[in-house]
């Protein structure tokens, strides 16, 4: 057997939960579903001495299913935010014994034999788990097998717990698959899972990075600017979604880093960003509603990331060392205490996959688009290059617009240029390939960026110092809160110092990006005409 594997992956947050997954019948948008058929599987996995095949992208599996043994060979394809797609080729033995000769009949025969030249094969791990599965179709006539793998993988001499659910279209539509995946996320805790099970027993034996399953994954940005406009963002929002689930993974693993936390708000900023520079290509009610979920997963981690901003601003203070106290410093277990109980209220979202079920519904509509307008004639579709060009453009003139209502004295005011220039400048940075002489202009709006984005750190701190010094009357707090509002004044009133000047010089740079672009834009016209 040979096609191209596509499958959604999902981690059980609650692994007690999978029979009853496994036996449900309320998913909404499937017409029919068969009778849960449980299977025990044991596969053992192999490679050569020099692990050739793991150095090409394959995998050689051997299993026992329906009482034969069945080999099966995975290679290349791709894994991101848990939809997986890969070449499979699966073959009957006479025997469990792995056999390269079995393959010759297959169009993966010949590069197998390549990859593994004179070596054996030799086990190297094994998997044991009891696999729960039903045959789905539905409402679109897609085709999906639904499973539930409850077991353990044996790597290294070591275990790790299987839970995980397996959507695998064998007919159809891909965003089927998500869709249902969506569903199933609104009714138990789930989370997408990027790692196959084969990469999740190379870790457990230390034979494989543990950063990133597939190398060969595409770059989210990658432009010609010919490609139509539309589906080609279509595409850029799926990959910036990728990321945010990637990010939200990391997050929850390393959540005692701040860094991680910090990287996924700028995910979810980059997608909304995104969002809203597509906004003209898509459905009024479609981008309202999903930019508005967003903004609302983005606001339950601002109060700890506004949390771990304070700590290292206090932090700073500490290391320069400029002052002399006695006795300790209580603002350390202020922010550790209120660090804790910020976490937990994240952390109970986190174990119940809260934004998993978001993700996917807005995965699913991306696919369906996409699918849609594969399916349609887009040869007058308006070229990426050109939509690009105008959204900057457009967007450059409005920051320019807010010059006269701008107050630099009103936090307001510099927040929500703050807000407006920080999308442009992901932007810019996405699009680079496509926007002629614009690395001055980036240049100089990250430096707007920075000072604005230090101005809105220190009036934060301070709000938060309002609510924490109320609740609390430790004298030693205060002195802390002291020491580090006076600290932040400085700072304050430096930045504010510079930012005229910043914000001048990036003027300057965007009239002049305005003023190229239009001529460049006009040079065209009467060359064409």
């Amino acid at each position: 057997m040979s096609d191209l594997e596509t499958e959604l992956k999902l981690k059980l947050l609650v692994p007690e939960c999978g029979q009853q997954i496994a036996g449900t019948d309320i998913l909404p948008g499937v017409d029919r579903v068969s009778a849960v058929q449980r299977d025990l599987l044991e596969s053992q996995y192999y490679d050569t001495p020099s692990r050739r095949l793991q150095a090409a992208r394959m995998a050689y599996r051997v299993r026992l299913e329906d009482g034969r043994w069945v080999a099966t060979v995975k290679a290349g394809g791709s894994s991101e935010g848990g939809l997986h797609q890969r070449e499979e080729y699966s073959v009957v033995l006479v025997d469990q014994e792995p056999s390269v000769a079995v393959f010759f009949a297959t169009a993966i025969g010949e590069r197998l034999h390549a990859v593994m030249g004179d070596e054996p094969l030799e086990a190297i791990f094994a998997t044991r788990f009891t696999r729960y599965k039903r045959d789905l179709v539905v409402s679109d006539g897609s085709q999906i097998e639904f499973v539930v793998d409850l077991g353990e993988i044996l790597a290294g001499g070591q275990k790790e717990m299987i839970a995980e659910v397996e959507l695998e279209l064998k007919k159809g539509s891909p965003s089927a698959v998500l869709t249902v995946g969506a569903e199933l996320a609104k009714l138990f805790p789930v989370r997408v899972e990027p790692r196959s099970k084969y990469f999740r027993a190379l870790q457990l034996a230390g034979m494989a990075d543990t950063a990133k399953e597939d190398s060969s994954t595409t770059p989210a940005y990658r432009f010609h600017g010919k490609e139509p406009a539309q589906e080609e963002l279509l595409r850029l929002l799926t990959a910036l979604l990728i990321e945010v689930m990637n990010a939200e993974e990391q997050f929850s693993t390393y959540s005692e880093d701040p860094e991680t936390l910090h990287q996924l708000r700028i995910a979810l900023r980059r997608l909304r960003s995104a969002l809203s520079f597509t906004k003209p290509l898509l459905a009024p009610e479609k981008y309202e509603q999903y930019q508005e979920l967003l903004r609302q997963q983005g606001r339950e981690t601002g109060y700890l990331r506004e949390i771990d901003v304070t700590a290292a601003s206090w932090q700073e203070v500490l290391r320069r060392k400029s002052f002399s106290v006695s006795g300790r410093f209580w603002l350390d277990e202020v922010l550790a205490d209120e660090r804790q109980a910020a976490w937990t209220k994240c952390s109970a979202a986190l174990d119940k996959g809260a934004a998993t079920a978001l993700y996917l519904a807005l995965w699913a509509w991306l696919a369906g688009e996409i699918e849609r307008l594969e399916q349609v004639n887009q040869q007058n579709d308006q070229p990426l290059q050109v939509f690009v060009q105008g959204r900057v453009r457009d967007w450059l003139e409005n920051i320019l617009q807010m010059e006269k209502d701008l107050d630099f004295s009103d936090p307001d005011s510099l927040h929500a240029l703050r807000i407006l220039g920080k999308k442009l400048r992901y932007m810019l940075e996405i699009f680079s390939d496509l926007l002629d002489r614009t690395s001055k202009l980036t240049e100089r709006l990250k430096k707007l960026q920075d000072g604005l984005g230090s101005i809105r750190d220190i009036q934060l701190t301070a709000e938060l110092f309002k609510q924490w010094l109320q609740s609390r009357s430790s004298r030693a707090l205060h002195r802390d809160a002291g020491l580090l509002m006076g600290w932040q004044a400085c700072e304050l009133q430096g930045r504010q110092a510079e930012l005229w000047d910043d914000w001048q010089r990036f003027r300057k740079a965007a009239r002049k990006w305005l003023k190229r672009n239009s001529e460049d834009r006009n040079h065209g016209t009467a060359h064409s005409g």
